[in-house]
């Protein structure tokens, strides 16, 4: 989705072209180019500061604060990607959903362990 959401928002929803050229087989189905690709690993190495951040920000202002701004955050840079104000800010706050998606998952991989009693997370110990 992340990589085909930016193409199907300037298509559909902006009425402006995309830069990635699209090209369909003989399913329809759409053929990947290498500007998907670099989408692609483009978001995945935006991963990588949203991990840190989530786990910085759940050990420093607790899980629950951590998890509502973290979801807020994500929020507000998805209505930020409505308008279609331009291109590289439509790029910019795909980016910023990025890096808050994954500091939401990363805290909520942090915080679904702790919600549970001592003696049930100890079950598979013995």
């Amino acid at each position: 989705v992340v990589i085909i959401l930016p193409d199907m928002l300037l298509e559909n929803y902006c009425s402006a072209s995309s830069f990635l050229g699209t090209q369909t087989n003989a399913e329809g189905c759409e053929v990947l180019s290498k500007g998907h690709y670099e989408m692609l690993l483009v978001s995945a190495l935006l991963s990588v500061p949203g991990f840190f951040t989530g786990t910085g920000l759940a050990e420093r202002f607790g899980r629950k604060r951590a998890f509502m701004g973290a979801a807020l955050v994500q929020i507000v840079t998805f209505c930020l990607a409505m308008p279609c104000w331009g291109t590289w800010f439509l790029y910019t706050a795909l980016a910023a959903m990025i890096v808050s998606s994954t500091t939401f998952n990363q805290i909520l991989w942090i915080y679904t362990p702790e919600s549970y009693p001592t003696y049930i997370r100890n079950t598979a110990v013995d």
